[in-house]
């Protein structure tokens, strides 16, 4: 919502933003100050918000100048920034908040500035009149659900959603210790599982220059040898047939 404190030191709402019951961390309370007034800086003041609820109670909150975050300028604003003859303003924020929100009805706010002059001694405080802004309530459809059973069935759905973002970042952590190749460390000659082509753990050693039971160390094993033993020997194998009398 966009409020501008005009030269009349009026409160006047050039952007309406809807308010509803009970919302929070969504909305902002913008106010617009001319960058001086009678020819008095306003820059150096302290700009404060206070403002009266439905249930007659009195709020007040302090106001954050918009800076620059290099520069710790005051961002001015203006409604054509390409047209250096349109005023400029300090821009003043207020989130808004369950303080604001928590009654449905008229709040009536206002609008003040103070300053005191080290080097002249001297004291200067500016208010605006009082404006009216509306907290609206809820659609009907929530007219079968009890008053007392809002807070909790909104705590519920935050921490729904809490927990579905940790278990959305417990499987995202997960997924990144999930190996997806291997590799082969050359210096160690060990084999290692291996995470976006990063080694991972100790890996497996790979012995090298060991015959095979054929009797060569080229990893292949020749099924025609005559003869294949433990050792790795290839020797002449003789094979005796017996004789049979079929005259018998």
């Amino acid at each position: 919502m966009l409020i501008l404190f005009t030269k009349n030191k009026e409160l006047i709402i050039t952007q309406k933003t809807k308010l509803y019951w009970r919302e929070t961390g969504v909305d902002l309370l913008k106010i617009l100050v001319p960058e001086t007034y009678m020819d008095v800086p306003l820059v150096d003041f302290t700009f404060s918000l206070s403002f009266v609820d439905p249930a007659n109670q009195a709020h007040l909150e302090v106001l954050d100048l918009v800076k620059d975050v290099d520069l710790e300028t005051p961002v001015l604003y203006s409604s054509n920034y390409e047209d250096e003859s349109l005023p400029r303003y300090l821009q003043y924020v207020l989130p808004v908040d369950t303080e604001i929100t928590k009654m449905v009805g008229n709040i009536s706010i206002q609008l003040s500035g103070t300053w005191y002059d080290n080097d002249n001694m001297k004291q200067y405080v500016i208010h605006s009149n009082t404006l009216g802004i509306t907290i609206d309530s809820f659609e009907d459809y929530m007219a079968l659900v009890p008053d007392s059973a809002l807070s909790s069935i909104d705590n519920r759905i935050m921490e729904l959603n809490n927990s579905i973002n940790a278990l959305y970042n417990l499987r995202n952590s997960m997924m990144a210790k999930i190996p997806d190749d291997i590799g082969l460390d050359k210096e160690t000659s060990r084999i290692h599982l291996s995470i976006d082509g990063e080694l991972q753990g100790d890996g497996v050693e790979i012995v090298q220059n060991v015959s095979d039971i054929d009797g060569t160390p080229d990893g292949i094993i020749d099924l025609d040898s005559d003869n294949i033993d433990p050792d790795g020997d290839v020797e002449e194998q003789v094979t005796t047939v017996p004789l049979i009398d079929l005259g018998s």
